[in-house]
This record gives C-alpha cells, sequence and structure tokens, in this order.
C-alpha cells in the first residue's frame, strides 16, 4: 500500500493557501500549512515532507534564506509569488528552488507541477518514476573526470563522495551524456523531464545547468565539460568520458 505523500504549504496569505489546498483535493496528499519561518521548520523537522510550496515572504521573513535548509533535507520546492521580480526568482533558483509559478494561476497548472514533482521525487521504497527506464536498462556504471555514474543509484560518485544531484539533475545529465558530442537544443532538454503535461521552463533548464557544473566541479568556462552552444543549447564533451 501506497502511503500518502506530505505536502507543506508555507504562504502567509489565507486566500493562496486555501486555493492551493483545493487544487490538492483529488489527490492521495496529506497537506500541512504554515505562516512563519519558524513554524515551517519545525513541521520539516517533524515531518518527512515530500514536496514544498512557499511565497516568498512569510510572516517573520523572506523565505528566501530558509532554500539551503529545505535542500538540506532533500524536499522538493516550488516557489510562488503574486508579482514577477525577476531578480528575486533568479535568487531563488539559485539557492536551490526547483520551480516558480505566478500566482494567480490555473489550479490544473498547479497540480500539475506538484504531480510531476512528487512522481520524480525518491521515494521511500527506493523508485524513481522519472528513471525507472535508466534503472532497469542494465547500464553499467559510467565515468567522466573523477565522478562514476551510478543509475542504480541515480547518482554520481567520488569514491564514497556523492555529488547529491537532484533527480531532475541527474535526467538531465543522463540525457548529455547519452548524446555526448551532440548540441541539444533547450527544449530537447526540457521534454526529456517532462512528466505528465509539466515541463520545466528553458530558463529552469538553464539553472539546473548551472547546479550541475557547481557539483561537479565544471567551474572553469573555458574548459566546461557541459559546454553552452549560444542561442541552441548544450553539448557534453565525449572527450571527459573515460
Amino acid at each position: 500500500m501506497q502511503l500518502a505523500q506530505k505536502i507543506l504549504i508555507a504562504e502567509k496569505d489565507k486566500s493562496i493557501r486555501n486555493s492551493i489546498r483545493q487544487s490538492l483535493e483529488q489527490g492521495p496528499y496529506i497537506v500541512y500549512e504554515s505562516v512563519s519561518v519558524k513554524r515551517t521548520k519545525e513541521i520539516i523537522r517533524n515531518q518527512t515532507i515530500d514536496l514544498l510550496v512557499m511565497g516568498f515572504d512569510l510572516k517573520d521573513g523572506s523565505s528566501i534564506d530558509l532554500i539551503p535548509y529545505i535542500k538540506n533535507h532533500h524536499i522538493s520546492l516550488i516557489m510562488i509569488d503574486q508579482t514577477i521580480n525577476e531578480s528575486v526568482v533568479l535568487k531563488a533558483f539559485a539557492k536551490g528552488a526547483d520551480d516558480f509559478v505566478n500566482y494567480p494561476y490555473q489550479s490544473a497548472v498547479i497540480s500539475a507541477k506538484i504531480s510531476a514533482y512528487l512522481k520524480s521525487s525518491v521515494q521511500k521504497n527506493g523508485s524513481v518514476s522519472l528513471l525507472d527506464g535508466a534503472q532497469q536498462s542494465g547500464k553499467s556504471p559510467r565515468k567522466f573526470m573523477q565522478w562514476v555514474q551510478d543509475p542504480n543509484q541515480c547518482q554520481l560518485f567520488n569514491g564514497d563522495m556523492s555529488a547529491h544531484l537532484t533527480v531532475q539533475e541527474y535526467c538531465l545529465l543522463d540525457t548529455l551524456i547519452n548524446h555526448a558530442g551532440t548540441t541539444l537544443k533547450r527544449q530537447y532538454l526540457a521534454e526529456s523531464l517532462r512528466e505528465g503535461c509539466y515541463i520545466p521552463s528553458l530558463r529552469a533548464i538553464d539553472v539546473k545547468i548551472a547546479r550541475i557544473r557547481q557539483k561537479i566541479g565544471d567551474t572553469d568556462p573555458d574548459k566546461h565539460i557541459i559546454q553552452t552552444i549560444r542561442g541552441i543549447g548544450y553539448l557534453f564533451d565525449s572527450s571527459y568520458i573515460i
């Protein structure tokens, strides 16, 4: 029997919290609510939260600084806001947010995004829906630089050290490695992460690529393993595969 997944809505505006809760009524979810940074941390400490939907401003402060704490608990994070401040949104992505939704939104959109992230998150039984094909394909671990790609664990390892890639980051990197030496359009990469009717934005792909580079040490702009092909997309340099 599958356990109900746990969602936390952290937002000071009651009408927004109610709107999100209503969009989740048909799903097998346990929903918690919070209006403050303090209460959000308390719920995360005491519950195994699968997904957090959070506004940028909570009653006792900005939620931006809370993002590293959330990601340290391996919780998928969707940020919501009533205004689009690009610099703030990009800061949230840089801190580790997975996605952004502007309010007001169609309930089908937020429910589709939530469903996609819950399906692609690591479940308690160890399965990852987005990676089922990769896990069952019998691939041998591949190596580039100091990293070993292990499809059975859906992760990169350097000895005992993990790269701590998220599920979507791993899938994105896996797609690039599978097509090493070939330029992949950003739209193609977004489609590779499709879950149901949800597809990440092209800006989200750019942010995920930046995070992958940081985690694997691909930080020299003159010698990127994951190369940016201006106006098109990205290419994984096949010469680095051992």
